[in-house]
C-alpha cells in the first residue's frame, strides 16, 4: 500500500507527517494516515485530497508519481462559495420535500430556506430516520444512544429506539438554527398533500365502511392463491406513509357503494401510519395489470 499525500507542505505548521503501523488488540487494524497539523479557524473548511494506492511493491514509486498533481490541500472561508438556495416544502408539516426552485406541488408552501454551502449563521440541517421516528434539525445525535459504559460516546450508527436498526441520514443543506422547527418530527421524502392523493378522492367509497385491518401475514395465503395482488405505488408513493397497494378479488365494498351488482376486485392502499388499508378504486378502473379479474 502506498500513500499519495502530495507536496503542499507550506500550508502546514509544522510540516505534515506520514504515520504507519498497527494499533492495540482492542482496535485491530493497520494504520496508514497523514497528519497535516493544519490550523482550522472558526468558519473555515479544510479539504485534503489524497490517495492510497494498493499494488505490487515493485514499480510502486513510478505509479504513485503520476498521482502527485491530483492531490491538494485547501482552505475555504465562510462565503467563499455562494452555493445554491434550498427550499423545504410541505403542505401538512408531516412530510416534506426539498427543491432548488419552486415547490413541486402548488398546494405546498416553502417552510424554510437555506443554502447548499456553509455560511455565517447557518448550521447543517439533517433529516434522520429511525424506523417510524423522524428528526429534522442540527443535532446529529438526536436519535442516537449514549454508550452505557465508561467509554462515554455516542453511537450515531444505530437507533436508540431500536438498537438493531441503522438510521438513514440526509444532509439537507445549511439553514439558520430553528428556521425549520415546524418540521422537527416530519418525514423527508415527499411534499404530496394528502387531499390530492387519488385514494383520498375515492368518491363513493366511504373509508369508515370500506377500510380493512388485515395484517400482512394473514394476506400471504391470498396472494399465493391469486385472490390478492400487491405492488408498489411508484410515482404516487409517499415514503413512510403510502407505499404499497393491494387488490382483493370478490370484495363487497364496490357492491356496498353501489358501483357493482356483486362482489368485485377492490384495490386498497396501505396507510403505514394508521396501519390500515384505505379504499382506492376498482381494479378495472385503475387498470392495474394482473389485478382485475
Amino acid at each position: 500500500v502506498g500513500s499519495e499525500h502530495g507536496q503542499s507542505w507550506t500550508l502546514n505548521r509544522p510540516k505534515a507527517r506520514l504515520r504507519y503501523g498497527a494499533t492495540n488488540v482492542a482496535r485491530d487494524y493497520t494504520v496508514f494516515t497523514v497528519e497535516a497539523f493544519s490550523v482550522i479557524r472558526p468558519g473555515q473548511t479544510y479539504a485534503f485530497r489524497q490517495y492510497f494506492i494498493s499494488d505490487a511493491f515493485e514499480g510502486m514509486q513510478g505509479k504513485a508519481s503520476r498521482w502527485v498533481n491530483q492531490t491538494s490541500q485547501r482552505f475555504y472561508s465562510a462565503g467563499t462559495r455562494a452555493g445554491r438556495d434550498i427550499f423545504l416544502c410541505s403542505c401538512d408539516n408531516r412530510t416534506f420535500g426539498a427543491t432548488l426552485q419552486e415547490c413541486d406541488n402548488e398546494k405546498s408552501v416553502k417552510v424554510c430556506a437555506g443554502s447548499s454551502t456553509p455560511g455565517t449563521g447557518r448550521k447543517p440541517l439533517f433529516a434522520i430516520q429511525c424506523g417510524d421516528i423522524s428528526y429534522v434539525g442540527s443535532d446529529p445525535y438526536s436519535l442516537a444512544p449514549w454508550a452505557e459504559n465508561s467509554s462515554g460516546y455516542w453511537k450515531p450508527y444505530i437507533c436508540a429506539s431500536r438498537p438493531g436498526l441503522r438510521p438513514t441520514w440526509r444532509l439537507l443543506g445549511y439553514f439558520a438554527e430553528g428556521a425549520c422547527a415546524v418540521l422537527s418530527s416530519a418525514r423527508f421524502g415527499s411534499e404530496k398533500c394528502p387531499s390530492e392523493l387519488p385514494w383520498a378522492q375515492s368518491g363513493p367509497y366511504d373509508i369508515s365502511v370500506c377500510y380493512e385491518t388485515w395484517s400482512w401475514a394473514s394476506l400471504v395465503p391470498a396472494v399465493k392463491d391469486g385472490q390478492a395482488t400487491t405492488g408498489g405505488l411508484g410515482e404516487l408513493m409517499v415514503p413512510g406513509w403510502y407505499e404499497v397497494w393491494l387488490c382483493m378479488r370478490d370484495h363487497v365494498c364496490p357492491m356496498a357503494a353501489g358501483r357493482t351488482a356483486g362482489p368485485a376486485t377492490m384495490c386498497f392502499v396501505f396507510d403505514e401510519r394508521e396501519k390500515l388499508f384505505v379504499p382506492w378504486d376498482l381494479a378495472e378502473t385503475l387498470m392495474i395489470k394482473g389485478a382485475s379479474a
